[in-house]
Parts: structure tokens; C-alpha cells; sequence
């Protein structure tokens, strides 16, 4: 919840959770599985996109 408050302040409740991607990219020889999620809330919409590594550990979480 902190985190989110910093980035906007009124998000609201979560609505929906819309279209998800996945993707596997390959960096350098190593393999990465990436994830975006659209979720909706009552006052924004936010993009969430998550990597993992080779052993599913979380690498990377972004937020537009």
C-alpha cells in the first residue's frame, strides 16, 4: 500500500484486472520470463510488468 500511495494517491478499489502478456527475452545469453498485466482500479489504471529469472525468482517490477 505505501508504494502505491507514493506513486498516485487515490487509486481506489481494483475494478478488473484486463489483458496479460507474457513474453520469454533472452539478454546476453540469459533467459529472462516476463509478465503484463493491466489492472484497473475505480480512479487509474495501472500496467504492471514483472521479469523473472531462469530459477522464477522475481528480477524486475515496474509500474506505468
Amino acid at each position: 500500500e505505501t508504494v502505491k500511495e507514493e506513486v498516485f494517491d487515490d487509486w481506489g478499489k481494483q475494478v478488473s484486472i484486463g489483458k496479460t502478456y507474457t513474453a520469454e527475452i533472452t539478454q546476453m545469453g540469459k533467459k529472462s520470463a516476463v509478465i503484463e498485466v493491466h489492472v484497473e482500479y475505480e480512479n487509474t489504471t495501472v500496467i504492471y510488468t514483472l521479469s523473472f529469472n531462469d530459477d522464477m525468482m522475481l528480477q524486475g517490477l515496474f509500474m506505468k
